[in-house]
């Protein structure tokens, strides 16, 4: 009985070891299991797609500018005589704003360059008028060379040929003789003192004795031939005249060419009508120069001197446009994709804190400038309302905070940047989760994108799950 108690004692133990032992076992096997199916179901952090509106900004700084400035001064120096301006003044274009003491005369040279000018333009319409005359006068100077060229050609002689025919030649060898016998005879008479006739009566006889010898030895000689300077003269003239006579016919001919227009006479005068335009042009400028004449509405906002005093060249008056200001704005240059032409920009004036401007980005400029020492991206602003409340124009200088619209998208699809991978471009990859909670790699394009979110142009859809974690 001991022995069967015994035994009875040790199966219970064992049976309790192994019901024990079983739920250990059971307990160990259930908590391994549900240790895996919790690792098998965690999930990566998923955000939903959206549709909504996404805005780009940016904020700056601004200053008010003239829409449109100009700096005004004299082209002369001289005495300021008449100033019809102060500052503040509103002006229309045209009006004569200063004057210097000189404008008399001035006036007087412009007017006598005007002179000259009409002088000049007369002379060359002349030309044109007088085709008829000048082909006349061509002709007939061609006609006088032809004559005075005939006439050369015929009295050319050649040295050593007879001058007269042989009887004329006799003619005057024997009045030579013969005068020579009596000059002879009468020297004779005043040689040797015997004659009987006075010395005073033998020279009285004697001199026109010898100017009748004289006269016939001259004539005898002239008609015995040419000398070599005669042929040599008669040869020269006509060279000459037959270069006269191509130059006559060549100046015939351009003129005939030309319908009776003289190419180097009309281009002398065309030069001086054109010599005399450009005086009159630099005493107009010169007369122009002495006045200050605002050359479009506005408003006097600086004025450098006053009647009676000297001035240069430089900025006398200063004219802007107050009724059409700009904005200059300023941004950090780290946002310069955000400032483009067309840009809708508002504005809030330190002045005006209560009240927004609006306008439009018309100008950007291509380079960084430097302001209080930061590099920053320059625009200029056309605002929409230039008044107060009360009416009155704002007034240059004003500094504004601004707030530049670089994008806008309404109603669109919108997807957390963060669910962005492998962004290239407006392209990139999202992993979008199906139904059975698994995830593919879709290809999406994109639009508008700020440091949060992201517009879809395609790849999407409203209410698509999708990763923020790259799952590659």
């Amino acid at each position: 009985m001991k022995s069967s108690k015994k035994k009875r004692i040790w199966l219970i133990s064992a049976f309790v070891i192994l019901v024990v032992g079983s739920a250990f076992a059971w307990v160990f096997l259930k908590v391994d299991g549900d240790t895996e199916t919790a690792s098998e179901a965690a999930q990566p952090q998923t955000s939903r797609v959206v549709r909504g509106s996404l805005i780009l900004s940016t904020s700056g700084t601004g200053t008010l500018v003239a829409g449109d400035q100009v700096d005004l001064s004299f082209a002369t120096v001289g005495t300021v005589s008449q100033l019809n301006v102060e500052v503040g003044d509103q002006v229309i274009a045209g009006d004569v704003l200063a004057i210097l003491d000189d404008l008399d005369a001035l006036q007087v040279q412009v007017e006598e360059k005007q002179l000259a000018l009409e002088s000049a333009q007369k002379t060359v319409q002349d030309l044109y008028d007088n085709v008829d005359v000048s082909l006349a006068q061509a002709q007939l100077t061609l006609a006088q060379a032809k004559e005075a060229q005939a006439n050369a050609e015929k009295n050319v002689v050649q040295a050593g040929a007879g001058r007269c025919d042989s009887a004329t030649t006799e003619a005057y060898y024997y009045e030579y003789i013969y005068a020579q016998r009596d000059v002879n005879e009468w020297e004779s008479y005043l040689s040797d003192g015997t004659s009987g006739y006075g010395e005073d009566f033998i020279l009285t006889t004697l001199t026109p004795l010898r100017k009748t010898r004289d006269k016939a030895y001259n004539n005898w000689q002239y008609c015995q031939g040419y000398t070599t300077l005669e042929a040599e003269t008669s040869q020269a003239v006509k060279e000459v005249t037959e270069a006269e006579l191509a130059r006559a016919q060549a100046a015939y001919d351009d003129l005939l060419a030309a319908s009776g227009l003289d190419a180097d006479e009309l281009a002398l005068a065309l030069a001086e009508q054109e010599n005399a335009s450009f005086q009159l042009q630099i005493a107009e400028n010169a007369l122009k120069g002495a006045e200050v004449i605002a050359p479009m509405d506005g408003t006097v906002i600086s004025i450098s001197g006053s009647e009676g005093d000297a001035v240069s060249t430089n900025t006398f008056i200063t004219l802007a446009d107050l009724e059409h200001p700009n904005l200059e704005i300023y941004i950090d240059e780290t946002d310069m994709d955000l400032l483009r032409v067309n840009s809708e920009v508002s504005v809030v004036f330190d002045a005006i804190p209560d009240r927004t401007f609006m306008g439009t980005v018309v100008q950007v400029k291509p380079m960084l400038v430097e302001v209080n020492n930061y590099d920053v991206v320059q625009g200029l602003v056309d605002l929409n309302d230039t008044q107060t409340s009360a009416g009155r124009n704002l007034l240059l200088g004003m500094q504004a905070v601004v707030e530049v619209v670089g994008g806008e998208a309404e109603n669109v699809l919108l997807v957390p940047v963060d669910a962005l991978c492998d962004l290239v471009n407006n392209q990139a990859t999202v992993w979008v989760m199906n139904a059975d909670g698994s995830f593919t790699a879709h290809s999406v394009e994109l639009g508008l994108m700020d440091y949060s979110q992201a517009e879809v142009v395609s790849g999407l859809a409203q209410g698509d799950m999708v990763s923020l974690e790259d799952l590659e």
